[in-house]
């Protein structure tokens, strides 16, 4: 009786046949794709080939005829391209194409149950072998009743010559097959049998099974090698030496044939390890002559592996992680090659892949020495993948020179999924792809889908074997004054970049982008490719926003190997800055002491004051780790009057390291003063019973500092006042204030808060001698705040608003302001400005709602918000890349600007301008960067004064000038009659409508003109005479003010007045069509210029011949409205 096989086996054993759904399923959870569709110049032509159910391709060869063999398995029956039934569950299909992809034949083989193809190859006589594994009895295509390995030879036109099966009584599951020299077959695969039937006896869990067949298919020998754990084979190939090179994955650790211990640490202490990379080298007999262990401490999945011209390997598959033999990652999976020399040693790896997932299958050796790899991806542009992702995952394939580094790669795939599982070069040195494709008619797949999965082949040529890329830089954020504006991109090539709106508000032409409305544009940048190099494409993404208050000078990403988290950024009086966090990183990096606290359960650093010092350059002078064993943050650092710098954050570190005072409850402010070069003065220790964090340490006039930060302690310790927020013995957070004498010894301490919770993030002495505090808070009206609370919450937790507090010098509240949206906003820091106002800067979840005008770039924003001397906001602004962007401090510049610090986990997009350096973790999420950000504050435009003019009908503004007399004249058309600001009745429908005011809008005479219909004002002049000229176009006929018959369905009408208002003339020009008057121009002969367009034939005073539909109009006419000329200029 079989025992049922392991999920976790299934898992492994079916890694390169089916497709992966546990991360097609976090695909899905986790990434959208860019719907942009890529030139593949060297595509020749791809086929689709299935039934009406689910097709699984295997394999891919090129046949002797030039033609190519397909093998996989199916479930459907007969329908499509199948043309025989299905035998039971899942089949063999073979399918025979001409060189050209079209079908000759098709073969199902298999028995009552399911049969899995894993491997074909065309035989020395011109037939196939076909090898694979089956649970199905003697039935349809089976005569034989082993279940486990299933091979059948067929004869050239696909007609079986023979079958064998071979198996124990476990499972056994064939995944490779090689004709030999001597004419017969090489097996492998992986077997879970105890010694029966045909197996030896296991080694532990799953072994590689190992068989060599005669030519008739009858058994020579076979071996079992394995370890304690699980090994899963997954290739082979006969060597130069008649022997065999074999690998798969093992868990296993060093016991029966292997001879080394996994590379990671043992599950839960044990002794099974994560997959690794396990080759194993045979004799022409089977026996072992070495094997080797390759791998990180993350999953290692082998699936191919070949020998190379100077008798070494190459292996290739799908790794995790960044540890012992693997020095890269680049996402969650990606594909990973080992170059082996000819004895099992490691020559070199290489780890390539985009930001997700991307799974290797296939290695092949090309003709110049170097590598094509195939597989499948989920990455976008990113890492080593240059191309955008077509769908769910795409087919991927990779060129390496024969030293690894990489040449090209190209991605193919249609809108859904698309898995390659089978890749060789052709005899014309280019490249047949396989795999199973969901995808309809999209981007690469140019044939609809025949079931669910069908077989997907695509033929690729060798033309443009050279890369090239594109240098596109990225795009700053625009407002839509800054429309149009001029793309830059150039190829390494020299040839020429082409421009495409992939999606948002613009329109292109030619390398000119013109912004259409606010929201965000993606922009690709491509170039073709020729008989040289390859096409290439990169693509950039940038808001247009409404005009802002700032704008982003330089910034700058500092980092160690861990995270590293921003508190605090100043400038120096030596034009540098100094920065100061929490960093968890050990030396490395910018980072150069090594970290002080001691290890959590998990084997994790605690965190240590960071402090980093940039010249003005921004290169860094210094930097150093304070810290005691346990974990200690940092949220402040100012630079003191003699030089030095003033560290303020908090502490859970006992009497150790750098701390010299014992801990006074949970958490306690640590304030630590240190010299000019960084070297320690004194610290201080204070606290209540309770926990407390320190957000923020100033010097004051006297020498001494200030201290905010939140407290949950009652009267104890270092704390005079109880709490405020206490409910039902609960102690919510206050705000606590505490001065210090210049020694750092306490002079006194307030605590100020609402019924909720009140987090202190920054306070300063203000100029007029009291101090400015900042927070956040999600408290009512209550206690010391004034305001409602103005978040929502999400499952039934508050979000918070900043909370601004003014106190004056000895202590009492002035006023206090609650700013926020219907999200979480964050207040972390705060400041006054030169002009007495304050500057708040924090991070924010909100979109555009309440206090926040900006929409979210990505995660989380850092969010600036202007307010004046008594606490009303001025503007906000807010900056941030596509992840989580966190503000946790704001400081001026000497220049009146300002400088942002916080922590990112942003790429290099929106406002950011370069990569995250940090590593990423399993999962492919990037650790955080310290972010800085330069801002120059504009001061905005305010009016001087407004005016309104109107009646009780519709009035329309076109137009204004400045006149003579330092006032303006307002014109446009209006049906308004008698009533508000119009003191004369409508002539018709609407009418020019102009109003005279003074240089501070006042109203000094309005005027209308019209005729028996509608009459649109456009343009205006005033004239020498001190009078104007009005421009326009009329409906109307003979009637009111309008003198003259119309032409068609509209012309030109033009009408003097004096400066007064009176009407002098008017005069109507125009053809049989419709004529648009748009502007008027004064030349200075006194003559006037009317320009706008027309589709009238020759009539009238049109006499010139339309040029296509609508053309442009010139009309000149002098001083009293007497037509000069008229020209006429348009296309077809």
């Amino acid at each position: 009786m079989q025992t049922p096989l392991p999920r976790f086996y299934l898992v492994q054993l079916n890694r390169f046949v089916v497709p992966d759904w546990r991360l097609l399923v976090l695909f899905l959870i986790t990434y959208v794709s860019l719907p942009v569709t890529i030139l593949a110049q060297n595509k020749l032509w791809d086929k689709t080939f299935g039934g009406d159910m689910e097709e699984q391709l295997s394999t891919v060869q090129q046949t002797g005829d030039g033609g190519y063999i397909l093998g996989g398995s199916s479930y459907s029956g007969k329908s499509g391209d199948k043309t025989q039934s299905n035998k039971g569950y899942n089949d063999y299909w073979i399918v025979k194409l001409k060189a050209n992809g079209t079908k000759e034949w098709d073969k199902t083989f298999g028995g009552e149950y399911d049969d899995f193809l894993s491997s074909i190859q065309q035989t020395r006589d011109g037939g196939y072998i076909l090898a694979g594994f089956s649970n199905t009895p003697i039935i349809g295509s089976k005569t034989e009743a082993k279940l486990g390995y299933w091979i059948v030879k067929l004869k050239e036109d696909g007609s079986k010559e023979w079958d064998k099966a071979l198996g124990g009584e476990g499972y056994d599951n064939l995944a490779s097959l090689q004709q030999t020299k001597d004419g017969g077959y090489i097996l492998g695969g992986s077997s879970y049998s105890e010694p029966s039937g045909q197996t030896l006896q296991t080694k532990g869990d799953f072994d590689y099974w190992l068989i060599k067949l005669k030519a008739d298919g009858s058994k020579t020998w076979d071996k079992t090698i394995g370890g304690s754990g699980a090994d899963i084979f997954s290739s082979l190939q006969q060597t130069s030496d008649g022997g065999y090179i074999l690998g798969g994955s093992s868990s296993s650790p060093k016991s029966g044939d292997k001879s080394e211990n996994g590379r990671g640490e043992p599950y839960n202490g044990g002794t099974l390890y994560g997959s690794d990379y396990w080759v194993v080298k045979v004799n022409a007999a089977g026996n072992k002559e070495w094997d080797k262990t390759i791998g990180s401490d993350g999953e290692d999945y082998l699936a191919a592996l070949q020998q190379t011209n100077d008798g070494g390997y190459i292996l290739g598959g799908t790794g995790q992680g960044s540890s012992s033999d693997k020095s890269e990652y680049r996402g969650y999976e990606d594909y990973w090659i080992v170059k082996l020399k000819a004895n099992g040693t490691k020559a070199w790896e290489k780890t390539l892949g985009g930001d997700f997932v991307d799974n290797l299958s296939s290695v092949q050796l090309t003709s110049d020495g170097g590598y094509i790899l195939g597989g499948y991806s989920s990455s976008g542009v990113s890492g080593d993948k240059s191309q955008a992702s077509r769908g769910e995952s795409d087919y991927w394939i990779v060129k390496l020179k024969a030293d690894g580094s990489k040449e090209w790669d190209k991605t193919f795939g249609g809108s859904d999924r698309d898995m390659l599982t089978s890749l060789q070069v052709t005899s014309d040195n280019g490249y047949i792809l396989g795999g199973s494709s969901q995808s309809g008619i999209s981007d690469e797949k140019s044939q609809a889908s025949k079931g669910g999965y069908d077989y997907w082949i695509v033929k690729l040529d060798n033309r443009g074997s050279k890369n090239q890329v594109i240098n596109f830089p990225p795009i700053a954020n625009k407002s839509l004054s800054q429309s149009p504006f001029t793309l830059v991109a150039t190829a390494s090539s020299g040839l020429p970049v082409s421009f495409k709106v992939v999606s948002g508000p613009a329109t292109i032409k030619g390398n000119k982008i013109t912004l259409t409305a606010l929201g965000s544009v993606t922009v690709k940048a491509s170039v073709v490719g020729n008989d040289t190099y390859r096409p290439a494409e990169a693509i950039n993404s940038f808001f247009v926003e409404s005009p802002v208050a700032v704008r982003k000078e330089w910034d700058k990403t500092i980092g160690g190997n861990k995270d590293d988290n921003l508190s605090f950024v100043q400038p120096t009086k030596d034009g540098g800055y100094i920065l100061g966090g929490s960093s968890v990183s050990n030396k490395g990096g910018d980072k150069s002491e090594v970290n002080k606290g001691e290890k959590d359960g998990f084997g994790r650093f605690f965190s240590d004051y960071w402090i980093v010092k940039l010249n003005a350059d921004r290169t860094k002078a210094w930097d150093k780790t304070i810290g005691g064993d346990g974990q200690d943050y940092l949220s402040s650092v100012q630079q003191t009057k003699d030089g030095g710098y003033i560290l303020g954050g908090y502490s859970s570190s006992g009497k150790s390291g750098d701390k010299s005072q014992a801990s006074k409850g949970d958490e306690d402010y640590w304030v630590v003063k240190l010299n000019a070069d960084g070297s320690k003065v004194w610290d201080k220790t204070i606290g209540g019973s309770g926990g407390e964090q320190l957000a923020k340490v100033q010097q004051t006039r006297d020498g001494g500092y200030i201290v905010g930060g939140s407290s949950w302690s009652g009267i104890s310790g270092d704390k005079t006042e109880a709490n405020k927020g206490g409910e039902d013995g609960f102690d919510y957070a206050d705000f606590w204030i505490i001065k210090l004498k210049p020694n750092g010894s306490k002079e006194w301490d307030k605590t100020l808060g609402g019924n909720n919770w009140d987090w202190l993030a920054s306070l300063q002495p203000t100029s007029d001698g009291g101090y400015i505090l900042g927070g956040s808070s999600n408290s009512d009206s209550s206690g010391d705040k004034s305001e409602d609370y103005k978040g929502g919450s999400w499952d039934g937790a508050l979000y918070v608003d900043y909370w601004v507090i003014k106190l004056k010098a000895d202590g009492t509240k002035e006023w206090d302001k609650t700013i926020g949206g219907n999200g979480w906003d964050r207040l972390t820091s705060l400041l006054q400005t030169n002009d007495g106002d304050f500057i708040l800067g924090g991070w924010s979840e909100t979109g555009i709602d309440g206090d926040r005008t900006k929409g979210s770039k990505g995660g989380g924003d850092y969010w600036i918000v202007k307010l004046d001397t008594n606490g009303k906001k001025t503007w906000d602004s807010a900056i941030g890349g596509d992840y989580q962007d966190v503000l946790t401090s704001l400081q001026l510049t000497d220049d009146g600007g300002y400088i942002l610090g916080g922590f990112s986990q942003s790429n290099m997009n929106g406002d950011k301008s370069e990569a995250n350096k940090g590593e990423s973790d399993q999962y492919g999420s990037l650790t955080s960067d310290y972010w800085i950000v330069k801002l120059q504050e504009k001061q905005p435009v305010t009016a001087q004064w407004n005016m309104r003019y109107g009646g009780s009908g519709k009035d329309n503004f076109t137009t204004a000038i400045e006149t003579k007399d330092g006032g303006y004249l307002s014109g446009g058309f209006a049906t308004s009659g008698v009533s508000g600001d119009k003191s004369q009745i409508s002539q018709g429908k609407n009418d020019y409508w102009v109003v005279k005011s003074d240089k501070n809008g006042k109203k000094l005479w309005e005027k209308s003109y019209g005729g028996s219909s509608d009459d649109y004002l456009n343009s205006m002049v005033q004239t020498s005479d001190g009078g104007y000229l009005l421009a326009g176009s009329s409906l109307s006929g003979i009637g009111g003010d309008k003198t003259q018959a119309g032409q068609g369905e509209r012309d030109y009408w033009i009408l003097k007045i004096d400066k007064q208002g009176t009407k002098l003339w008017d005069k109507t020009y125009g053809g049989s069509g419709t004529e648009e008057l748009k502007k008027v121009i004064l030349l200075p002969s006194g003559s006037f210029i009317l320009a706008g367009t027309s589709n009238s034939p020759v009539s009238g005073a049109m006499s010139q011949e339309s040029k296509g539909g609508q053309d442009y109009w010139f009309v000149k006419v002098n001083a009293t409205g007497k037509k000069m000329w008229n020209k006429r200029y348009g296309g077809s």
